[in-house]
């Protein structure tokens, strides 16, 4: 079984009836925390510390898959590529022999080219650093941790599983009550039962993983705006 899904796996992983999930809602899983963004990498890299002290030689070898903020632009759409020579964190390493397979959490400086220790004795002017050219991602080099996924998956489900009693018209009543002192106390605007605010409800929703859609809010506004009228 795959450890890794592809974004296009990812997004037919979530979707459900209720939901299909865009590039811009795992960017928002992302935001939250809920969901890492990783990419395969399998070249070389030094440790930030050992960058600032200007110690090449302990550039090595690195195998497994990193993160990076800077993905998040590519599943918002802001970019159709990236370009990273950077601090980037290690997420997992495949490599059995690496002997920097425990380097989760480190940060690194991405190196295409091993350290050539001669060139760096014999030479002057070599820098390895001024040689190496930026590691390119995509879109399509983007995975998510299946575990991360399936957790996703497990507890959309298990919300959505929870049983659908119609309150009766009283508790309708005084939930909407509710809801109108709150929104009011932040200054949603209540002047549309499917505009900006519902809008902010149904995002907010879908990064807290329990996601409601606008019809849903949309029928809570009108009793809202009901009780608005009505004061």
């Amino acid at each position: 079984m795959l450890d890794y899904y592809t974004l296009e796996a990812t997004l037919d992983k979530l979707s459900n009836d209720n939901h299909t999930y865009t590039k811009a809602d795992l960017a928002t899983l992302c935001r939250t925390k809920k969901l890492t963004p990783l990419f395969a990498y399998n070249l070389y890299g030094i440790e930030i510390e050992d960058y600032a002290f200007g110690n090449p030689s302990t550039i090595h070898h690195i195998s497994g898959y990193l993160t990076n903020p800077k993905l998040l632009d590519l599943l918002d759409g802001l970019s159709d590529s990236i370009s990273l020579i950077d601090a980037t964190v290690i997420y997992d390493s495949n490599d059995p022999d690496n002997s920097y397979t425990d380097m989760f959490g480190y940060q690194v400086m991405l190196i295409d080219k091993p350290f050539n220790y001669s060139r760096y004795k014999t030479e002057d002017d070599y820098n390895p650093y001024n040689e190496t050219k930026p590691f390119t991602v995509t879109k399509d080099h983007i995975r998510f941790k299946r575990d991360e996924v399936e957790a996703l998956v497990n507890h959309t489900q298990t919300s959505q599983s929870l049983p659908n009693t119609e309150l009766a018209h009283n508790s309708k009543v005084a939930v909407a009550r509710m809801l109108y002192g709150i929104l009011k106390h932040h200054d949603y605007d209540l002047s549309a039962h499917k505009g900006i605010t519902n809008d902010i409800i149904v995002s907010a929703s879908k990064a807290s993983g329990k996601a409601v859609t606008k019809n849903f809010v949309s029928e809570w506004l009108k009793l809202v705006q009901q009780i608005e009228a009505d004061k």
